[in-house]
């Protein structure tokens, strides 16, 4: 028993110094998969069944995580032979706009149904940038995990959230205004869009960008 309390008290730090290193940088991707990776080890039973139900709300969720769908996303070869303008095409822009390599897209591996949630969520990131059109800067991370925690039973979007925040008072102060118009939009847009969460996106890929936009309600 004092192992097993000891351990967590450890979880507990990393995640702490974790998120301590994100209010400085909130765009360090790899103090981002760190925390989600030590709330991961904390979380205990009963936090994955009550995210489970939550997020197990529409056919689509439901589908997703029974099928265990997966997204090629970083196939960029064969997605960058879409036309110009669609979803593919817009996607793999993206990539090469904010210069994120392919293989850092690889989730962590699937070993049971929220492990899959994870890497579901983890695989199409950036494609969630792509239809909302956010970009990489400090507030449209913010406005995206807005976007996120409107749509998501996570407390992982609001970890960023109140990051992203931490900084602005600290660090940033002067972008406050950005930032806080960002976190409002995006919470309004996740709310009225469409839920993202467990969309066949290889059915999209060939599809205009703006129409999958209307299509989802982004527009």
């Amino acid at each position: 028993m004092l192992t097993e309390l000891v351990k967590r008290q450890m979880r507990q730090l990393s995640a702490f110094q974790s998120g301590m290193s994100l209010v400085r940088n909130p765009n360090n991707l790899s103090e981002i998969i760190k925390l989600s990776d030590k709330l991961l080890e904390m979380a205990g039973p009963e936090d994955i069944r009550k995210f489970s139900e939550d997020l197990c709300q529409t056919p689509q969720a439901i589908g997703a995580i029974e099928n265990r769908y997966r997204v090629e996303s970083c196939d960029v070869k064969a997605l960058s032979q879409y036309r110009k303008g669609t979803l593919g095409y817009s996607y793999v822009k993206h990539l090469e706009k904010n210069e994120i390599a392919p293989e850092s897209l690889t989730p962590p591996p699937v070993k049971d149904d929220f492990t899959y949630v994870v890497a579901h969520l983890y695989e199409t990131h950036d494609i969630w940038h792509t239809v909302t059109g956010y970009g990489t800067s400090i507030a449209d991370e913010l406005g995206l995990a807005s976007f996120g925690a409107a749509q998501l039973p996570s407390q992982f979007e609001y970890l960023l959230l109140a990051g992203g925040l931490l900084n602005t008072v600290f660090y940033q102060f002067d972008q406050r205004d950005e930032r806080m118009t960002a976190i409002a939009e995006g919470w309004v847009l996740g709310k009225k869009a469409k839920p993202f969460f467990g969309i066949r996106w290889s059915e999209f890929w060939d599809k205009p960008l703006q129409q999958v936009r209307k299509e989802l309600h982004i527009l």
